[in-house]
């Protein structure tokens, strides 16, 4: 598993001290991460191996199965020659209900996608936030409320630390988009939803303020899964004493996670400006 051989190899070698206290902070890291993990698949994006799960509640839909894969095709489709779709999604529970082929479709769907340029083709970021700004300048903020009250175009609704949400209400009783946009792997990826519209203005502005809070979630699980490790590694192995310093870092990065499981940590770091 990618997780393990990345975690023996901040284990310093030369005291055993040292070594021990690596190992220790290794396997609390795993622990944490270990939900993700078992969610989560190895899937190559635009030639880059990133490991991807879609949001709570949400299960891939199957590769293997035609109708499965002909709903996927059809959200990249309405998703536009912008998008690389790598894996699409629908609610568990009504993906089970349809399976088992007492249910129409699922209504509660979603993907990942990469960002492809004007050209088609793939491109990195070397500025995320610059390249973020970009993405959402002049793009109209709005809360969930107002996104609801009046439909209107794509608005911005959450601007968190590397990431930014953005919603769409349509009108006419048709779907409603919620979308997250990040960079992972210096690559600009994509988390839509795609949701039926909840019945009145204030059940529909909860459901896309959830809707938006899943994806935060999602968006947060994705920068840990791809990127914790690479931090680690930045520390110091070469000593005793890097190790040991290291372990308060994870025991801290433990705290902070059994605090909230994931979801109120990164709302909470990752999106402190948000209207919600």
């Amino acid at each position: 598993m990618r997780f393990t051989h990345r975690i023996e190899r901040f284990a310093p070698q030369p005291h055993l001290a040292g070594r021990r206290a690596g190992q220790v902070a290794g396997l609390l890291l795993a622990a944490v991460l270990a939900p993700v993990a078992a969610r989560a698949e190895t899937l190559v994006v635009l030639g880059r191996p990133l490991e991807l799960a879609p949001p709570q509640g949400f299960c891939r839909l199957s590769p293997e199965a035609p109708a499965e894969t002909a709903l996927a095709e059809a959200l990249a489709a309405a998703a536009g020659p912008a998008r690389h779709q790598v894996m699409a999604f629908a609610d568990c529970d009504q993906l089970e209900a349809w399976r088992s082929g007492g249910a129409p479709a699922p209504a509660r769907l979603g993907q990942i996608a990469g960002l492809l340029n004007d050209a088609g083709e793939p491109h990195t970021v070397d500025v995320t936030a610059n390249h973020l700004h970009q993405m959402r300048k002049g793009m109209p903020r709005r809360s969930a409320s107002e996104i609801a009250a009046v439909p209107g175009p794509v608005a911005t609704l959450v601007e968190g630390q590397g990431y930014f949400i953005t919603a769409l209400n349509p009108g006419g009783g048709r779907p409603l988009s919620v979308e997250a946009v990040t960079v992972v792997a210096a690559m600009p990826l994509a988390i839509d939803l795609s949701l039926a519209p909840a019945a009145g203005t204030e059940a529909m502005g909860r459901q896309i303020a959830a809707a938006a809070g899943d994806l935060a979630e999602a968006v947060g699980e994705t920068l840990a899964v791809n990127d914790v490790f690479d931090e680690i590694e930045t520390v110091s192995t070469g000593t005793q004493s890097a190790s040991m310093n290291l372990l308060p870092v994870v025991a801290g990065f433990l705290g902070l996670f059994s605090l909230a499981a994931f979801r109120s940590l990164w709302l909470l770091l990752r999106a402190p400006r948000s209207r919600i």
